[in-house]
């Protein structure tokens, strides 16, 4: 998958949605071709349909980034990892980034609760890629995310990378696109600066799961 690709693949239903929680982001154009050549204008959104979570999605790049916005307030998690779900689903998504450096420890009910209800719809979706950004120090988020993938390894088609910080996994799963710089500006303008502006510029771990045969 190329992340630089000359046009923009049709984006109908979010430039159609009358929903006022989905707000375009300003047209681009595609950095991939000459200055001089026609111009794609391609779109990517901020979404706010999920109100624990703050979602970007870039449909050029198949990109959704996620990152969770309620503090400690875990009350209504499950159903907003289920509406996720649903988003990665409709939207075919192949490349998502899971910003973990934000989250709460995750709760040995909510572990149990992700292995029996969540993982199971997960490794069913169209995704390629997935990066999961989370800092070495988040000891106990890591161990129960190292319990849930050695569970459903088997299952796992796609592949898992770790980042300490967001910036540089968004680059990996995007092949480096010169889309990013105004991606990353409008999250900033949108969310602010957080965790995932580290100033990290290499991945944490080297790890991969490919399908076993």
């Amino acid at each position: 998958m190329g992340g630089n690709s000359k046009s923009c693949p049709p984006i109908k239903k979010l430039l159609q949605s009358r929903n006022p929680a989905i707000r375009k982001g300003r047209f681009l154009r595609n950095l991939s071709g000459p200055d001089d050549g026609p111009v794609d204008t391609c779109i990517f959104v901020i979404i706010t349909t999920i109100p624990d979570l703050s979602l970007q999605y870039d449909e050029a790049l198949s990109l959704l980034r996620v990152e969770w916005a309620a503090g400690e307030d875990m009350r209504s998690f499950r159903s907003s990892a289920e509406q996720l779900l649903q988003l990665v689903n409709q939207h075919g998504v192949r490349n998502m980034l899971l910003e973990m450096n934000t989250f709460p420890d995750i709760s040995v009910y909510d572990q149990v609760w992700l292995g029996v209800s969540w993982m199971p719809i997960l490794v069913k979706l169209p995704l390629e890629r997935v990066v999961l950004a989370i800092h070495r120090r988040r000891v106990h988020n890591q161990l129960a995310i190292d319990s849930l993938i050695a569970l459903f390894r088997p299952f796992i088609r796609f592949d898992i990378q770790f980042f300490s910080t967001a910036t540089p996994g968004l680059h990996w799963l995007s092949d480096y696109s010169g889309r990013m710089p105004a991606l990353l500006a409008e999250w900033d303008a949108a969310h602010g600066r957080g965790p995932a502006h580290g100033g990290v510029s290499e991945p944490r771990v080297a790890f991969q799961l490919f399908p076993e045969y």
